[in-house]
């Protein structure tokens, strides 16, 4: 599996991150490399697009989360849920 699974250009130019494809630990390794090729070609779209600022909003987003350990945040699947969580910190304020 690759990184440009979870990519599309589309007709707007932007990558779309595709968190539902996530299923497993694998496929969230190919997940975060997209992740980390969108932040490199779309920095600028990022609301949270430096490390400490990704970091402080995955943070907020689990606290606004209650308990994270319960099942089915993005579907049930550890690796999606995983996913979902580092999508969330690209944008999540």
């Amino acid at each position: 599996m690759n990184a440009k699974r979870f990519q599309d250009g589309g007709p707007s130019g932007k990558s779309a991150i595709r968190v539902n494809q996530v299923r497993t630990a694998e496929d969230l390794a190919a997940f975060l490399a997209a992740l980390s090729s969108d932040a490199a070609s779309n920095a600028g779209r990022w609301e949270n697009g430096d490390l400490q600022e990704y970091l402080k909003a995955l943070s907020r987003y689990l606290e606004d989360q209650g308990d994270f350990r319960r099942p089915g945040l993005f579907g049930g699947n550890l690796w999606r849920d995983l996913a979902g969580l580092f999508a969330a910190g690209k944008s999540y304020e």
